[in-house]
């Protein structure tokens, strides 16, 4: 039996198998699917097929337990990271971020700071991408600063944040069709601030860590990296 891909089902894992390995219900999988965290195929018979690399990565980051941040605090943590203002946080949170900075890791930054965005993947018509590219703010394999982490794509890619619309006004005035396993990646950030709204592209460390959370291994290792290049100046 053979996947869209070509790879043989026994090159994936069922989602029963991606329920196991995650320690979640096959609902909480196929969630994980359509927000594109884990990358899946069907069989010629309608069965899902998880990529094995997306599973792994995924546990990677569930290794961390506890809250995640708050989205405010998410951004606070990867705005300053780079030399960025976060002084609209609380002075006593800002404070206690900054000490949990200084003791956590690349991997567990990214998991706390997951909840600062849903992410939702589409397929897009070719004569909307230039629209749907110039309408986004971009971010990981879309953004310049990928090529300077030694990342390149062969092809364009669209990756990039909606300031300001919800997914139904995307979905509505760029006709996106919601794919997991469509190239146009689009992310609905909680609490941005303002001054991000108008940039080009995401501040470096937020491109990292979303290149952290990608199911590609090298893009992933290339994110994990640079924060962790971050995270020990700060110590």
């Amino acid at each position: 039996m053979k996947m869209e891909s070509g790879y043989d089902i026994s090159s994936g894992y069922t989602a029963s198998q991606a329920a196991r390995l995650l320690g979640v219900g096959r609902h909480e999988v196929a969630r994980l699917v359509r927000t594109g965290v884990l990358r899946a195929w069907k069989t010629d018979s309608g069965d899902l097929v998880v990529d094995p690399g997306s599973v792994h990565a995924r546990r990677a980051l569930s290794q961390f337990k506890g809250r995640p941040w708050d989205s405010q605090t998410a951004w606070a943590a990867l705005l300053a990271l780079g030399g960025g203002d976060a002084s609209w946080l609380e002075y006593h949170k800002r404070r206690r971020l900054f000490l949990k900075l200084k003791e956590i890791g690349a991997e567990e930054l990214v998991w706390l700071a997951r909840n600062r965005m849903e992410t939702r993947r589409y397929l897009v018509s070719p004569s909307f991408e230039d629209d749907v590219k110039e309408a986004l703010v971009a971010t990981g394999m879309a953004s310049s600063f990928a090529s300077c982490l030694g990342l390149a794509s062969t092809a364009p890619v669209l990756d990039g944040y909606a300031v300001g619309r919800t997914p139904e006004e995307v979905e509505r005035d760029f006709f996106l069709v919601q794919d997991a396993s469509g190239p146009c990646t689009v992310r609905f950030a909680k609490d941005l601030p303002d001054f991000l709204a108008g940039a080009a592209e995401m501040p470096k460390p937020v491109v990292a860590a979303d290149l952290a959370m990608s199911v590609d291994a090298r893009e992933r290792r290339c994110g994990l990296d640079y924060l962790e290049g971050l995270l020990h100046g700060m110590r």
